[in-house]
């Protein structure tokens, strides 16, 4: 999926890795600078972050997260990808005004 407007786009994907409950997390970014922010987000959803990573990709940045639910909680990939459309809308709107 593709958040954005004309300036800054964002790129989410949002995976099953395992039966295990485990996902991958990936926003590519044209300037990114909330990774702190989106891995709160994630843990508010009952996920563990395994892992998380910046790098960097062409003229963008790719954050990576591998979540896991706690407590067998079932979490499905709209549950993550809903709140992270969300921030990034929030974050292009105020730097567009």
């Amino acid at each position: 999926m593709e958040v954005g407007g004309p300036l800054k786009v964002h790129s989410i994907l949002v995976e099953n890795l395992s039966k295990d409950g485990q996902m991958i997390v990936e926003m590519l970014c044209e300037e990114c600078s909330h990774f702190l922010e989106i891995a709160d987000v994630i843990r508010s959803l009952g996920l563990t972050v395994l892992k998380g990573a910046t790098k960097a990709h062409d003229e963008k940045i790719l954050l990576r997260f591998v979540v896991e639910g706690q407590n067998n909680r079932n979490v499905h990939r709209l549950d993550i990808l809903w709140p992270l459309v969300q921030i990034l809308q929030s974050k292009s709107t105020m730097h567009a005004q």
